[in-house]
């Protein structure tokens, strides 16, 4: 069975996890590892805002363990250097047209899946890769057509064709970026404090990253619309729409839509925390007189404490302990020998937060969503007609949906080619994909009656068999009550019968594969001996 090869979005992460290998993993790599038992799942580390090219650069070097290497032509024309990050060891042991790939990517990382696909299909890195190195795309939750999050960041998109994205000095998109500039260079000056607490993984463009430029609008980075959000408005998506990825008839492709998620206007959200912001800043306000009143009382209480000489004594053990303690902790967190313990605590730290997953959901992202989906339906509407998203020749629009980051237009995925049937999985249907992740053992021994037979002609195997892909369409997927958290570890209601459901659709892709391959050899065998039989002399 092919390997799962997953694909991070906008400042994500991949097997190398934040905070000093103690914070959790973007993708619920535990619960697919799993669910997926036909061979290995794995999870690049690319660029958290680079472009889809750079990013598929990347993770084709560290699926093989190379140099990354971006191209002369792209180095030059975005004027960054060509080669970045020498990766010794690689994520596959075995990755060729024989053991090919299954790409799934999230949020951003779906566009990246598919240009990486691409680039295998025309063989751009010159190795003699093909689009049989790849079984399938999957895309979760992708702004395939682009988003209205450009935007809503501050992102004036023209009406006029020739004319360029201008980036609004002082918008929440200017301030983002030159955080971003002021963290990443502050990251180069001090690599082994800051990137194991979160890495940002774009070092090839370390040439252009001074002062100056990180607080100007007209940065190289921007310049060059060679990043994650020039590449998502409806202006590019559209053009790329037209240009490339004919290739994409050569593969299985799945888009997994989310939402739409009701959006959270911050009035409202104002006048529903209103009277829990007060109280809290009346018990303030109460403890904070209260303690002006006592004033005189706390330092004498204080001043016959410190005449002690036993009081002393513990205060300055207490400051020793405070300053031999933040060595020790600093010791334990940035030491690169002890890299492979802090990545098992990690693990251990988020199998305890496993119960607190629907409360950091529920109670801290999705409100935030919301907000967002607000930010993202305004946006939308003011959108120029030159650059609204690209409408779906399906009449499955969701106009004005989204996710709470992504419109669910785009996700459903490029009209050319066509998209194939829609599944939706909700209510009734959530439990019983839930319940086909349970009888995957029926699954598995039917692909190996079929491996052995090269036919099934069981009924119970015809009821058993996953549903089909079309090889050049998409299957449609749409989580309905979902969020943009889909398909991650933060989401623990529509992850897990997401994914059951992804997967049953790869295996029975590669049970369909193992069937045509094994009736194709059984057929060139009664071939062989059925010419013999002819030529054999009569005695």
């Amino acid at each position: 069975m092919p390997a799962v090869v997953l694909i991070h979005g906008l400042f994500g992460w991949g097997e190398e996890r934040p905070l000093c290998g103690l914070g959790p993993t973007y993708f619920p790599l535990q619960h697919l590892r799993r669910l997926w038992q036909h061979g290995p799942v794995v999870a690049v580390d690319v660029g958290i805002a680079s472009s889809d090219h750079d990013r598929a650069c990347e993770a084709f070097a560290q699926l093989l363990g190379l140099r990354v290497d971006y191209g002369e032509e792209h180095a030059e024309k975005c004027d960054h250097v060509r080669f970045g990050t020498i990766y010794e060891s690689a994520l596959l042991d075995h990755w060729d047209a024989s053991n090919p790939i299954h790409l799934v990517g999230h949020s951003f990382g779906g566009n990246t899946a598919v240009l990486l696909f691409d680039l295998i299909a025309e063989d751009y890195f010159g190795i003699g890769t093909g689009p049989d190195w790849v079984r399938s795309v999957t895309c979760v939750c992708s702004p395939l057509r682009g988003c209205s999050l450009p935007s809503a960041l501050g992102l004036e998109m023209p009406d006029e064709p020739e004319a360029e994205e201008v980036l609004i000095h002082g918008s929440s998109k200017h301030v983002l970026v030159a955080f971003f500039q002021l963290i990443w260079k502050a990251q180069q000056h001090w690599p082994s404090v800051l990137r194991p607490l979160f890495n940002i993984r774009m070092d090839q463009w370390q040439e252009h990253n001074d002062t100056r430029n990180a607080h100007s609008s007209k940065n190289a980075l921007w310049n060059s619309m060679d990043n994650m959000i020039s590449e998502v408005t409806p202006r590019y998506r559209r053009d790329i729409l037209r240009s490339r990825f004919g290739n994409l008839n050569k593969t299985y492709l799945i888009a997994v839509v989310a939402g739409p998620l009701e959006p959270l206007a911050p009035a409202v959200l104002a006048r529903t925390y209103a009277p829990y912001a007060g109280l809290a800043t009346a018990v303030w306000l109460i403890s904070l007189l209260g303690a002006w009143r006592f004033r005189h009382r706390a330092q004498q209480t204080f001043r016959q404490v410190a005449a002690m000489h036993w009081a002393r004594r513990m205060l300055m053990m207490l400051a020793a302990w405070n300053v031999t303690s933040s060595c020790i902790a600093a010791f334990t967190l940035f030491a690169p020998q002890l890299k492979h313990h802090r990545e098992a605590w990690g693990a251990r730290l988020q199998l305890a937060l496993e119960p607190l997953r629907p409360f950091l959901h529920g109670w801290l992202v999705r409100p935030l969503l919301r907000l967002s989906a607000h930010a993202l339906r305004r946006a939308q509407v003011v959108l120029p007609s030159r650059t609204a998203l690209v409408h779906s020749e399906s009449g499955n629009n969701f106009l004005g949906d989204n996710d709470g980051m992504i419109d669910s237009m785009s996700q459903q995925g490029l009209d050319a080619p066509a998209i194939g049937r829609i599944t939706k999985l909700t209510g009734s249907s959530l439990t019983s994909v839930r319940s086909s992740a349970s009888s995957r053992c029926v699954h598995e021994s039917a692909l190996a009656r079929v491996s052995r037979t090269g036919t099934s002609n069981s009924q119970d195997d015809d009821e058993a068999a996953p549903q089909k892909l079309e090889m050049g369409k998409w299957r449609v997927i749409h989580a309905t009550g979902a969020d943009h958290c889909l398909g991650t570890w933060l989401d623990p209601q529509h992850t897990p019968a997401m994914y059951a459901s992804v997967f049953d659709l790869l295996e029975g892709s590669c049970i369909r594969t193992c069937t045509g391959s094994t009736s194709d050899e059984e057929e060139a065998k009664s071939k062989v001996v059925g010419e013999e039989a002819t030529h054999k002399p009569t005695t």
